[in-house]
């Protein structure tokens, strides 16, 4: 690897925390939702609400969207500016892993139309009825990896995760991707 290749590594950045989403610091934060732009869990529930008025605002304002779609708005009281929600399910189509890919490749393409820097994304897919971790990490790892690389926006993802578990499940699935 030339000096140059290592600037251009240390440039595209992903890792893996343990944190609360709504307070992450980043540029934006992507988030999966249903197509009527509603949290698709309890935990994505609380920011939700973190967000407040402006952000329960912005996100009624919208008609249903298809899944596998991502669309930009405002964060609301949140610590980020924007918010990227990725669409993965819908009344008439439960969550899989090809909605959740399509979701977060929109996501990436919006955050990426908007020059975000600096994405702080919430793993995408879990709930009860949905896939499990090691799906969701394994589905995650196959669309960021190859983005970050390629891809001038976001230059870093930072993967918010809720419990150490899953900490050790995303940055395995991480690092299986990058080989």
């Amino acid at each position: 690897m030339t000096p140059g290749d290592q600037t251009a590594a240390a440039e595209h950045a992903i890792d893996v925390r343990v944190e609360d989403l709504a307070f992450a610091t980043a540029d934006a934060i992507a988030w999966p939702v249903t197509d009527e732009l509603r949290a698709t869990t309890p935990l994505l529930r609380r920011l939700e609400t973190a967000g407040g008025a402006r952000l329960r605002q912005q996100l009624t304002s919208h008609d249903a969207l298809p899944v596998g779609s991502a669309v930009v708005t405002g964060a609301g009281d949140l610590s980020v500016e924007l918010l990227v929600s990725a669409v993965i399910s819908s009344a008439t189509e439960p969550v899989t892993a090809g909605g959740v890919r399509r979701a977060l490749l929109s996501a990436l393409q919006r955050a990426g139309d908007w020059q975000i820097e600096h994405l702080a994304c919430a793993p995408c897919g879990l709930g009860a009825g949905n896939l499990g971790v090691e799906e969701s990490a394994d589905v995650m790892a196959a669309v960021i990896a190859p983005h970050v690389a390629g891809a001038r926006f976001p230059s870093r993802i930072t993967i918010i995760v809720e419990s150490p578990l899953e900490h050790e499940v995303f940055a395995a699935a991480l690092a299986r991707a990058a080989r």
